[in-house]
């Protein structure tokens, strides 16, 4: 995976929190961070300069920090991000914005490091959130595969309209799992799916190098719910 450069505020926070709250040495976060001493160093150094570090770490996002580390704890993760929303009581509660810039920029971060030639998308307004902040890229080599059946409402986040939305934002090509969400009462799927044209799709999906799926929730907020 690409490193962000070590003036990039979100790393240069991290490395600080761990070396001054975590009281972990410079060598001990480069192992964490999978980075080298030298640019564990210079974050720290940046830190200073910037005035990031005083007497405590002065970041809006330290409590997002901290609730990285209890998760990638708990859960054995190599990695989490916690992005900020506003309230839920509110009527601008929107989770999907934030997630969706975040997985944005994550996914832009990495695909520069990583030879990802299969990806494998579900789909959800985070996806779409995410597609439109991504920037324009070539990457001809790149398959963009549909892990979901689609539904007939909610055209512009559904599984077609997700997998080829990032199809055209990372220049790749793509191919849709062209079957409803749920099979109707009475199909058995076993027969159902092992037609030649999903059988090879979903042995596509098989290989994907990674996947970008949404858990959403069962509430009045979820679009699953709200289009039945």
């Amino acid at each position: 995976m690409a490193h962000p450069p070590h003036g990039d505020q979100a790393f240069v926070t991290e490395v600080c929190w761990r070396y001054f709250v975590n009281g972990l040495t410079q060598a001990e976060v480069a192992r964490a961070m999978g980075v080298t001493r030298l640019r564990v160093n210079q974050a720290i150094g940046a830190g200073r300069a910037s005035g990031l570090v005083q007497v405590s770490i002065q970041s809006p996002f330290v409590m997002c920090l901290d609730q990285q580390e209890a998760l990638q704890t708990r859960y054995a993760l190599p990695r989490a991000i916690v992005v900020p929303v506003g309230p839920v009581e509110t009527a601008a509660h929107d989770y999907h914005g934030p997630v969706g810039a975040a997985l944005a920029h994550y996914v832009t971060q990495a695909v520069d490091g990583e030879n990802w030639q299969r990806l494998g998308v579900s789909w959800g307004v985070a996806l779409e959130q995410a597609i439109a902040r991504l920037p324009q890229m070539d990457r001809p080599d790149m398959q963009i595969l549909s892990l979901m059946g689609g539904i007939s409402r909610g055209s512009r986040f559904n599984a077609f309209s997700i997998a080829s939305g990032l199809a055209d934002r990372f220049g790749a090509q793509h191919s849709h799992l062209v079957a409803p969400v749920f099979l109707p009462s009475g199909i058995a799927p076993d027969i159902y799916l092992n037609t030649p044209l999903f059988r090879d799709h979903l042995s596509d999906c098989a290989g994907c190098d990674v996947a970008l799926l949404v858990a959403g929730d069962v509430s009045d907020l979820s679009y699953m719910v709200r289009y039945g």
